[in-house]
């Protein structure tokens, strides 16, 4: 399990403070060109992680694979943002983009479990056939056609405050889970260092790895903080729910499986539809109403988890429906919010806030559930999603529609 954690935490922190990195690189060098140089990074990096001959390699593998996956993920989305600028229809694209990424989240578990019998191994070996199509399909299309920012904005000083703060929150998590008393207090100490560190160099220069200037807006504010919110949910839920199943009640793996799979079931139908919602209605009402699925099905979980678990997929597929209504017409708040240019650094900002809520979630997961959860933890648990759930809706209401929120408005400079 310590194993795994570091595994999986690393990939996490790895992906967390490269994204705005790679935001920005897209603007300046084109969001193709970068993803490509992710996809080519991706398959170095599955090579190495598959021939790993100890551990440590291992570990070096998955790290650089979330540097690698990270030039890939929020270029994606700046890359539709620019070549949809001058329609209506983000909100719908980006539905179609989402629908794919809930359909690859659901097959992927289950063509990494399939895999496993043939040897660990090759779940990182089936990456390399698909990034090689992926960017096969890559070189297929147009090049950014809109300049953004002519320099990097990067300041190490602001890469190293960032890179402590995340590692900061897994440790957290991680030493209360171990009962380490003191460390949690040393890394809760060094995490305010940290945040307290990153503000000051911002305020000072101007410049760092995450552009604090993009939250001055409204809309990019709070659907960075609801997309925040709902991943770590969604986070918590993949993790936590098979943990409560299979250890507490003693379900198989597979009716878990079955259950989760409900959850993209639901996001996969329901975001389409939420991006053409956000296109013909705005912004704000999908994202309401999905809050508000998303809480209710968060609340009836954390009050049935131990029912019978046909009744179950009531509160789940509630919850993919929620996530799936808010997720493309958030996106297109978000980065409509600033000019097309620099929809690289929105972007890679934006995706950050997804990460923030993972790592919350895995740290706060830790610190309620410990070593040997209970039953009872896991009510403790399902109740503070429920609390996120509610706070996530809340934070709806301050989405403003495209009409008041416009990115053509004179005001709304070209770079933040």
């Amino acid at each position: 399990v310590g194993e795994l954690t570091l595994l999986v935490s690393i990939y996490l922190v790895a992906v967390a403070v490269t994204q705005p990195i790679a935001g920005q690189l897209g603007d300046v060098f084109g969001t193709r060109r970068v993803m490509i140089v992710g996809l080519v990074s991706i398959i170095v990096c599955s090579i190495l992680a598959a021939i790993a001959w100890s551990f440590p390699v291992l570990v070096v593998a998955r790290a650089l694979m979330g540097v690698a996956s990270a030039l890939s993920m929020p270029t994606a989305l700046a890359y539709l943002r620019k070549h949809f600028a001058e329609t209506d229809r983000l909100g719908s694209i980006l539905g179609i983009n989402g629908a794919i990424i809930s359909a690859s989240a659901a097959i992927g578990p289950v063509v990494g479990g399939l895999l496993m019998f043939a040897g660990w191994e090759y779940v990182f070996i089936v990456n390399i056939p698909i990034s090689l199509i992926a960017i096969f399909l890559l070189v297929q299309l147009k090049p950014d056609g809109l300049s953004g920012q002519r320099k990097l904005s990067l300041s190490l000083k602001s890469f190293l405050a960032l890179l402590v703060l995340f590692v900061s929150l897994v440790t957290i998590g991680n030493a209360i889970s171990d009962g380490n008393g003191p460390l949690a207090l040393l890394a809760l100490l060094v995490l305010a260092v940290a945040v307290l560190a990153y503000w000051m160099i911002f305020q000072k220069t101007g410049e760092g790895i995450v552009n604090l200037a993009l939250f001055s807006k409204r809309n990019y504010l709070f659907s960075s903080i609801g997309q925040g919110l709902t991943n770590f949910i969604l986070y918590s839920l993949l993790f936590a729910v098979p943990l409560f199943l299979i250890d507490i009640r003693d379900i198989n793996h597979q009716v878990v499986s079955l259950l989760l799979f409900t959850i993209f079931m639901g996001s996969l139908i329901m975001t389409p539809l939420g991006g053409m919602l956000a296109d013909k209605l705005g912004w704000r009402y999908p994202i309401i109403l999905g809050g508000l699925i998303l809480l209710l099905g968060s609340v009836l979980f954390s009050i049935i988890f131990e029912a019978p678990l046909i009744l179950l997929l009531v509160p789940f597929s509630m919850i993919g429906i929620g996530i799936g209504l808010t997720g493309a017409a958030r996106s297109a708040s978000a980065l409509e919010s600033w000019p097309a240019a620099v929809a690289g650094s929105a972007a890679g900002t934006y995706s950050l806030s997804r990460y923030i809520g993972s790592i919350l979630s895995t740290a706060i997961m830790a610190a309620i559930l410990g070593v040997s959860p209970t039953a009872n933890s896991f009510l403790i648990f399902f109740s503070v999603l429920a609390v996120v759930a509610m706070f996530n809706f809340l934070a709806s209401f301050a989405i403003q529609n495209r009409s008041s929120s416009s990115v053509n408005s004179v005001d709304n400079p070209t770079t933040p």
